[in-house]
């Protein structure tokens, strides 16, 4: 569900019910006015109201896949979503121009959190993401790819930091054990790559070296 993408477009409408014939209507300009239900050939449903052939106010949409979209149009393509899958998950937000763009909340069924902008569709920005089992991660993004330095920090107090060049951990990484121990080393293209060191509490250092993610020594 969460890499799920939603598609607002209404490329083939179809006027199922005879119903709809008293609401749906259109202006002498061939714009639509009023309030409209659209059903499109996956059996979706749209339902608001039109304004000179813009939406406008409040919509919904019914996704036969079983997720429910409301959104608050201030214009055409802008608006104001709230969407509720069937699982219980909600993202809330604006879209501009049909994107989201701007500040985002995203509400997964298993508690997960995550809080931060999108641009054009993208993740862009400093983001947190709140784990249901207390860990919080944050830093930014770029493009949609975590790009820059991000900090983990887990329940039981552990702290893990480091740099993302495209996603990918790259650069000089380092794990704060609630014990006290401390682990760093580089990362190269998303594995350990290069000599790591290991300190514990009791003042005992340890040199690891590794290759392409894999211990040599």
């Amino acid at each position: 569900m969460k890499t799920q993408t939603i598609i607002f477009a209404l490329a083939t409408v179809i006027f199922a019910a005879p119903a709809l014939a008293d609401h749906n209507k259109t202006s002498w300009l061939f714009w639509k006015e009023g309030h409209w239900t659209e059903v499109t050939e996956d059996g979706d449903v749209f339902e608001g109201h039109y304004v000179n052939g813009e939406r406008l106010g409040p919509w919904s949409a019914r996704f036969a896949v079983g997720f429910v979209v409301e959104c608050l149009y201030v214009k055409d393509k802008d608006c104001n979503w709230v969407i509720r899958y069937a699982d219980g998950g909600v993202e809330e937000g604006p879209l501009v121009d049909g994107k989201k763009h701007g500040h985002w909340v995203l509400r997964w069924a298993d508690g997960d959190v995550h809080e931060g902008p999108y641009v054009g569709g993208k993740r862009h920005g400093h983001w947190v993401l709140r784990g249901a089992n207390g860990g919080v991660e944050e830093g930014p993004f770029v493009d949609g790819k975590r790009h820059g330095h991000w900090v983990l920090r887990l329940a039981d107090g552990s702290v893990v930091e480091g740099p993302f060049v495209d996603d990918k951990r790259h650069g000089h990484w380092v794990l704060r054990l609630a014990d006290g121990s401390v682990v760093e080393g580089p990362f190269v293209d998303d594995k350990r790559h290069g000599n790591w060191v290991v300190r514990y509490p009791d003042g005992t250092v340890k040199h690891k070296t590794w290759r392409n993610g894999k211990r040599i020594n």
